[in-house]
């Protein structure tokens, strides 16, 4: 949903390729290795507009561009039986959406956080772990799951 560091899109909303992206190793960063300018940024074959990383800005939001997956967010929130969440405050829009539609649909929410963590009105069950150490175990009992 925020998007991936390693894909690169046109800068400007209006060019014909602006909802494609490529990967960033596509990209060649040679004249900017050798000196850092705005000048050298690669630039879009087709309109000639800076190339931009990826991902989610600030000033933007989750239906901007097809690739966020935004659509395919709201359809597993219809299907969604439970939700693990993993290094979230949630106090940002998908989360908060997330945490909102489980509630409503009394679907168990899982955080890990090694610090616990609450959802404001919300049982949450609390995994006290790192999510590098737990995770490798939690994808291995969903895998073996019949």
């Amino acid at each position: 949903v925020h998007g991936s560091i390693d894909r690169a899109r046109c800068a400007s909303a209006s060019c014909p390729e602006a909802e494609r992206t490529v990967p960033i190793t596509a990209l060649d960063f040679g004249a900017f290795d050798a000196r850092p300018d705005a000048a050298a940024v690669p630039r879009c074959q087709t309109c000639g507009d800076l190339m931009r990383p990826h991902v989610l800005w600030f000033d933007e939001h989750y239906g901007s561009h097809p690739a966020y997956g935004w659509v395919d967010v709201l359809a597993a929130c219809d299907t969604m039986r439970r939700v693990i969440a993993i290094g979230t405050s949630f106090s940002v829009g998908v989360t908060e959406l997330i945490a909102g539609e489980a509630r409503r649909r009394g679907v168990p929410l899982f955080v890990i956080d090694p610090q616990g963590a609450s959802v404001a009105g919300q049982r949450v069950i609390g995994l006290r772990e790192k999510a590098e150490e737990l995770l490798p175990r939690v994808c291995a009992l969903i895998a073996a799951a019949p």
